[in-house]
């Protein structure tokens, strides 16, 4: 399925604009279920871990960002698996996987996922809906483009 998502993305791109680079652009895992992981340690399951670390890596090029579980702290800096108590403000009450910081939840569980899903889910842990967006400001209306 991969392959042929990126055989259809990169025919498109090449025909819409022959020399931008996005033409290499290649797809290499989805995160299509919530994975867990013991907290501290790199993750060991029964999928890739390139299922469970998922990341675009051309946009997310941080080794943060590649290898994400748990919440940011120190700004985005660093992650922990754990619930940070120092900083409040990354710290949303109450976090039932304490002191495992649980950064995604689906059907009535709480897991340490990681890659996309997880960082995307530590904003769903603070209520805004996995958007960074909602996060950072009030979203009143749909952006028109003026074209």
């Amino acid at each position: 399925m991969i392959v042929n998502i990126n055989r259809a993305a990169q025919t498109s791109l090449s025909k819409l604009a022959p020399n931008l680079p996005l033409r290499y652009y290649r797809l290499v895992s989805t995160q299509w279920v919530p994975l867990d992981k013991t907290p501290g340690v790199v993750y060991q399951g029964v999928h890739p871990p390139g299922v469970y670390y998922a990341a675009n890596v051309i946009i997310e090029g941080q080794p943060v960002n590649q290898m994400f579980s748990g919440q940011f702290v120190d700004g985005v800096s660093k992650a922990s698996d754990y619930v940070n108590t120092a900083m409040r403000a990354f710290n949303p009450e109450p976090n039932p996987g304490g002191p495992v910081f649980l950064n995604a939840f689906f059907n009535g569980k709480g897991y340490l996922a990681g890659g996309c899903m997880g960082c995307h889910g530590s904003r769903q842990a603070y209520g805004t809906d996995w958007s960074f967006l909602l996060d950072r400001q009030r979203v009143l209306e749909p952006e028109i483009n003026p074209e």
